[in-house]
């Protein structure tokens, strides 16, 4: 009886000792991946293998030239490399570098201490006679299957929360050239900060503490084209009822529907360029149509956007405009709702 005993606590023994020594294995095999992982070389090589497939489902060409992943809170990507299929350049990104809580994404939360981005240059494109942007293969890509059924059902879905803290980009170039709508937009970006407190998308609520904007230019260009009647009379004020479907539903309000609020905004020498080329350019006074600004600095705070109305306070802004129009320490405090347009304590020389 008893040896019976003592083989039964032998045999319960030996199993402990296979489930601790499989236990054991399993995580030392998981901090070994976790570790490799971690070496910049191997990550390096595992994007490498999807650039490459990538390369080779869409046919343009992609490459990069470094990634690393510290987990659990930094990202770093070097030199990525991205062109349409007539091998211009979609994207070009030399150096990102984003400080966020990787294992908090499970939980669809977007926590980012830090976001820094150097040295882009991003070209979307349509030309006649395409219908779509140069961008298209890749939603293509990476759309379902036309033999996939959609889920119909609709599943609970936990929100996202973000939360962002600061923001650094340099060197950013971007251009929006659409043929087809009439759009000629180019920015070069030379500096932005910002430090933001909150966002929550569920509420459309964006809080902001500060913002500096400097060495910046910003043009557009439109041309007329078929679908530019309808902005026409809405610049005319002449707004049409939108149909939606069955509903036909009536513009109340021309501001944005987000809540945006912001301590301080600093802008150093910036400049902005607006050009309606279906008005032809006039020689003198101010051409609404043809507006050049230049050498814009400006502190604003107090900001607030909402679905109401917009509301500032202007310091030592000065601009200079091509017509010869030229601002020097402006100082205001102004609001623009659907109801009035105020400025108040106007100085300016």
């Amino acid at each position: 009886m008893e040896e019976s005993i003592q083989e039964k606590k032998s045999v319960w023994f030996r199993i402990f000792r296979i489930l601790l020594w499989v236990s054991t294995a399993l995580v030392a095999l998981l901090i070994v991946l976790v570790l490799v992982l971690n070496i910049p070389a191997v990550q390096t090589f595992i994007a490498g293998k999807f650039i490459k497939n990538l390369r080779e489902k869409s046919g343009a060409e992609v490459s990069l030239g470094s990634l690393k992943i510290a987990l659990p809170n930094t990202v770093n990507i070097k030199d990525l490399f991205l062109s349409d299929k007539n091998a211009d350049t979609l994207l070009y990104l030399q150096s990102l570098s984003v400080d966020v809580s990787l294992f908090r994404l499970l939980h669809n939360q977007v926590a980012i201490n830090s976001l820094e981005l150097e040295n882009v240059s991003g070209n979307i494109r349509r030309t006649l006679p395409d219908s779509t942007f140069n961008f298209q293969f890749l939603v293509d890509l990476f759309s379902p299957a036309a033999d996939i059924k959609p889920d119909t059902v609709a599943k609970p879905r936990k929100p996202w929360l973000i939360k962002v803290n600061d923001v650094h980009l340099k060197n950013i170039r971007a251009t929006f050239f659409d043929m087809r709508g009439g759009t000629d937009l180019r920015v070069n970006l030379g500096e932005f900060d910002a430090t933001l407190k909150d966002i929550d998308l569920s509420k459309r609520k964006i809080s902001i503490d500060k913002i500096l904007l400097k060495n910046t230019s910003v043009s557009i260009a439109m041309s007329p084209n078929a679908a530019d009647k309808e902005v026409m009379e809405a610049a005319s004020g002449n707004i049409s009822p939108i149909s939606n479907g069955n509903q036909i539903e009536t513009i109340t309000s021309v501001f944005l529907t987000l809540n945006i609020t912001a301590n301080q905004l600093t802008i150093e020498n910036t400049g902005f360029r607006l050009d309606n080329n279906a008005s032809p350019k006039i020689s003198e006074g101010i051409d609404y149509a043809h507006m050049d600004f230049n050498n814009l600095n400006a502190s604003i705070r107090n900001i607030k956007i909402d679905n109401e109305g917009y509301r500032a306070d202007f310091e030592n802004a000065s601009v200079d405009e091509s017509c010869g129009l030229s601002l020097k320490n402006l100082s205001a405090v102004a609001e623009f709702t659907d109801k009035h347009a105020q400025i108040k304590h106007l100085k300016l020389e």
